[in-house]
């Protein structure tokens, strides 16, 4: 079976190609770690092929790779960052243990409410952790308290008539 001459990709897949070591030496220059260089190159180039549609000059294609390159390596710098974590507060005790949390219910606090106070810095926590600043979360094994459902309310006859009577008013 005869087969035609194979192609070897477009122009643009071997300009990028080309241009590989422009952006691995964008890296080497501006990460503030390393070892993120090969990680960093691949997802730049992942980007290139994202954007390729907004090159408007093809002759320019190499200073546009940089650009692109160098947004990325400053996006990749803030994304990595690293985060001193001995500035996060101390939340080893934040008043959730079960006799505190039932002193804040004889002060008169919801239990949803008191859950809350319990759930916002575990979120916090959980997403520093996602993002490498935190490497534990103090609140997560911290046991919510029960909110008992209410049941459903029915308006009475009065409230029925008055809003029949706004309703008539529209």
């Amino acid at each position: 079976m005869a087969r035609g001459p194979q192609r070897r990709g477009t122009s643009f897949d071997r300009a990028v190609l080309e241009n590989v070591r422009l952006i691995r030496r964008i890296g080497v220059a501006r990460l503030h770690d390393r070892g993120d260089l090969d990680d960093f190159t691949q997802a730049v180039v992942l980007r290139v092929y994202a954007n390729r549609d907004t090159v408007r000059d093809e002759q320019r294609l190499e200073n546009w790779i940089a650009v692109v390159a160098k947004n990325a390596v400053h996006d990749w710098n803030a994304k990595h960052r690293a985060f001193p974590a001995d500035l996060l507060p101390d939340m080893s005790d934040m008043g959730t243990s079960p006799l505190e949390r039932l002193m804040r219910l004889n002060e008169g606090v919801a239990p949803r409410t008191i859950n809350i106070e319990v759930t916002v810095p575990s979120v916090v926590f959980r997403t520093a952790m996602q993002h490498g600043v935190a490497v534990s979360n103090p609140v997560r094994d911290v046991q919510r308290l029960p909110v008992p459902k209410k049941p459903p309310r029915w308006l009475d006859g009065e409230e029925v008539a008055r809003l029949l009577e706004a309703a008539r008013m529209v």
